[in-house]
């Protein structure tokens, strides 16, 4: 949803919309696993609704929840691409209302043009001064929070970084049932990731050849880009007709 120059963005608003996108993100991945695992596996993310004969499979209910998941999912990815961008646009709105609107400052007196010869004057003034200085303490304090808050919701929001790509997907292969495609560039591989730099020390591809060789059968959470889109889905270790047990080439970044 686009803002107005008008539109006064609050920090409440921009922790409702990453609630929003948390959401999102929950709902996708239990489509996924109801496609992949669940009783949608059946005919999975991309899986035809007629057999190998050309007849239409006799399990209509299931097809109709299936056809309901695959739409939701296509329309999730849509708003999650929006709602990303909305929260990116308020947070350099947010960012520029603490810039172009800085918190009044009060004046500042000066003694040598404010210094009366009566006492009870110059001890008004000292008072007054006292008080400026304390006043302006505070609005540093206070500009100092908002500047935090503001930090603080850029790094939420910051961009992950992928680590590896899929080269080469296998027809037929458990990462193919997946969804997933040649040119798919992973930033999180179960429990590798999400990262935010790259890091020189680390072998993500021995990570994930560890994560595979021990989750046989078991569902791994695939997060990645594609074509700038942020994608998630479930991958499942398995053997098949094919080498290895996800039926992928992978290569680092």
């Amino acid at each position: 949803m686009a803002e107005s120059n008008n539109t006064i963005i609050t920090v409440e608003s921009v922790q409702q919309l990453i609630k929003e996108r948390t959401s999102l993100e929950r709902e996708l991945e239990s489509l996924t696993k109801f496609l992949t695992t669940g009783e949608g596996s059946t005919f999975g993310l991309h899986g035809s609704f007629v057999d190998s004969e050309g007849y239409p499979s006799p399990h209509l209910e299931l097809i109709i929840e299936v056809k309901k998941a695959r739409n939701r999912i296509s329309c999730i990815q849509y708003d999650y691409k929006k709602l990303m961008k909305t929260i990116e646009q308020n947070l350099e709105i947010l960012h520029s209302q603490s810039k172009s609107n800085p918190i009044a400052r009060p004046p500042i007196t000066n003694n040598n043009t404010t210094q009366q010869s009566n006492s009870n004057n110059n001890t008004n003034v000292n008072n007054n001064n006292n008080n400026n200085k304390n006043n302006h303490n505070n609005d540093n304090d206070m500009d100092i929070t908002q500047d935090s808050i503001i930090s603080t919701h850029k790094e939420e929001v910051k961009k992950e970084v992928e680590f590896v790509y899929l080269d080469l997907i296998s027809p037929g292969s458990p990462s193919e049932k997946a969804g997933l495609k040649s040119g798919d560039k992973i930033y999180q591989f179960g429990s590798v990731g999400p990262i935010y730099s790259l890091d020189s020390s680390i072998s993500y591809l021995q990570a994930i050849a560890s994560i595979v060789r021990n989750s046989e059968d078991k569902p791994i959470t695939i997060k990645f880009y594609r074509d700038n889109e942020k994608m998630t889905t479930i991958l499942i270790p398995k053997k098949w007709n094919g080498q290895g047990l996800i039926g992928c080439f992978i290569k680092p970044m």
